[in-house]
């Protein structure tokens, strides 16, 4: 049967378990398969879960490069990806490269595809698109909040990031994403708990935001096409002006956005 095989994007860099994003995503998805009755250390399952998979030039990065000699060399009896996203300008041209096809003949090969935003699902035939499994990461909030608004800034490496941070107000706090080593689910509860201690929360880095979204106010400052997960989990974009409704993101969560997920899951285990 082979080992387990559960790919993530720092698995095709050789990086250490460090990227909070990657491991609230993984989080969320174990959850969403436990939920559903399926195994995720299922030797006869590719897993694939989170990050960008499609950008322009995507295809020359070591992350696909890396799972197409996977599925080259090993037979899996299914192959399910969860979370899928894309990294685009947020008004720019959508363009896969002069490899298009391939990419497109790639994702082809799963069994089931769940996009976390609608330009990834355009170009993944077959997919289907549902809120980031980063939002299944908690049942509930580890505490109450009793600060106002805080700020999650993140460094500009992005060729669409904007420089400008005339969203940020000085005198509330901010706190940098990009601080702090991630490798496990007690380093991810830390930090949300900090997150969490605020009534609003606004962020340029999704998943600073996507896990606190059913529990606490949150808005999105967009970058690139990553935050149109935000969107799809009813998370406003700055400047809309209004607040999430953490209420609402919750009930979907745990009622038609879950029914989606194990129905989707549960028709391939």
């Amino acid at each position: 049967m082979g080992d387990p095989v559960i790919f993530r994007e720092y698995k095709a860099y050789g990086e250490g378990p460090c990227n909070i994003g990657d491991l609230f995503v993984e989080e969320g998805a174990r959850r969403l398969l436990s939920i559903s009755g399926l195994d995720p250390e299922d030797g006869n399952t590719l897993l694939v879960i989170g990050t960008p998979w499609l950008w322009n030039l995507c295809w020359e990065s070591p992350k696909y490069q890396h799972l197409v000699r996977l599925m080259e060399e090993r037979k899996f009896k299914r192959k399910i990806a969860l979370g899928i996203g894309s990294c685009f300008g947020w008004n720019g041209r959508i363009d896969l490269s002069l490899n298009a096809r391939r990419v497109v003949d790639l994702w082809r090969g799963f069994d089931l595809v769940v996009c976390r935003d609608e330009i990834a699902k355009s170009l993944i035939p077959d997919s289907l698109c549902l809120p980031c499994p980063s939002l299944w990461f908690m049942d509930k909030a580890p505490c109450t909040p009793t600060q106002g608004i805080l700020q999650i800034n993140c460094l500009p490496w992005h060729p669409d990031y904007s420089e400008d941070n005339g969203w940020i107000n000085p005198t509330l706090p901010i706190l940098s994403y990009d601080n702090g080593l991630y490798r496990n689910r007690e380093d991810l509860i830390r930090f949300l708990s900090f997150v969490l201690s605020h009534e609003k929360v606004v962020s340029k880095r999704i998943h600073a935001i996507l896990p606190a979204s059913p529990f606490v106010q949150t808005r999105c400052v967009p970058s690139d096409s990553r935050a149109m997960s935000c969107r799809k989990a009813m998370i406003p974009i700055h400047p809309e002006g209004q607040w999430s409704q953490p209420e609402v993101i919750l009930s979907k969560r745990n009622g038609e956005w879950l029914m989606e997920y194990r129905t989707a899951l549960q028709a391939f285990g």
